[in-house]
């Protein structure tokens, strides 16, 4: 069992890359490190981590022709889904913490924009010419309840929880891309209204990407619902369709009720 923190590092140029593996292990943390989205999409599924470095350009996949900065905000987008906020003492807070590291001033922009999408801090390049990282990232976890290792394995525990009875390419659920119809246990489900079929959507994509279960609030948030629809009964208040037999849910979080 690993004791100490471990930091999933996403950063296509080899040598920042060694650099801050190096800046991890002085503060006496792990690292492992990924080049491109799909590398730490796999990482992700295969391994749980206390905190995230993300460069924000990086490419999509390996055979991609050139970084994206569209790649690292999806892969933010990503990571919240199975790692959500939380609210405590009227303030949102994060259960993992993402800090965006930055080599250019011009990035400003896709900075703002990474943090409104659930980033949760940022440090410019190059890293080597201060201190401020250790800084960042003790704070960061502090404030992600993960200031102890111990914390981050009690919450990696409750929320990555793997979606181990269906994969992409199962027959046992089928989705349109619309969300409008499911088929799942020998049924197909039918949706109306932007909301509702972008929830049954993102309930199905997040399934398939491994993500068994996904916090309500911000799914229905992210769903297109509005702040005070908070719940699933809420969702569905003015719908006759049986959307119980399609979506389980307990303690905050809900997913497709698909069975094994």
């Amino acid at each position: 069992m690993e004791t100490r923190h471990v930091a999933l590092i996403v950063e296509d140029d080899a040598d920042m890359a060694a650099e801050m593996v190096d800046l991890l292990r002085a503060m006496d943390h792990e690292a492992v490190v990924a080049t491109t989205k799909a590398e730490a999409v796999e990482a992700l599924k295969h391994r749980q981590f206390c905190y995230i470095l993300l460069d924000l350009h990086i490419k999509s996949e390996i055979t991609a022709l050139r970084a994206r900065v569209e790649s690292g905000m999806t892969l933010i987008d990503e990571i919240r889904q199975r790692y959500p906020h939380f609210h405590q003492n009227k303030t949102t807070s994060h259960l993992l913490p993402i800090i965006v590291v930055s080599g250019q001033a011009k990035d400003h922009d896709s900075i703002m924009h990474a943090i409104k999408l659930g980033a949760t801090n940022f440090k410019r390049k190059p890293l080597s010419r201060d201190e401020k990282l250790e800084e960042i990232v003790r704070r960061d976890l502090a404030d992600c309840g993960r200031k102890n290792h111990e914390d981050c394995a009690a919450i990696n525990a409750k929320l990555a929880v793997p979606c181990n009875f269906i994969g992409a390419e199962s027959e046992k659920v089928t989705c349109s891309k619309s969300g409008n119809w499911i088929k799942m246990n020998g049924m197909e489900y039918t949706f109306r209204g932007s909301s509702q079929t972008q929830l049954i959507r993102l309930l199905y994509d997040g399934c398939t990407a491994g993500h068994a279960k996904l916090h309500t609030k911000t799914i229905l948030k992210k769903a297109g619902y509005s702040d005070n629809v908070d719940n699933l009964y809420k969702a569905f208040a003015r719908s006759k369709k049986p959307w119980r037999a399609v979506i389980a849910f307990d303690d905050g979080h809900c997913w497709l009720n698909v069975k094994a």
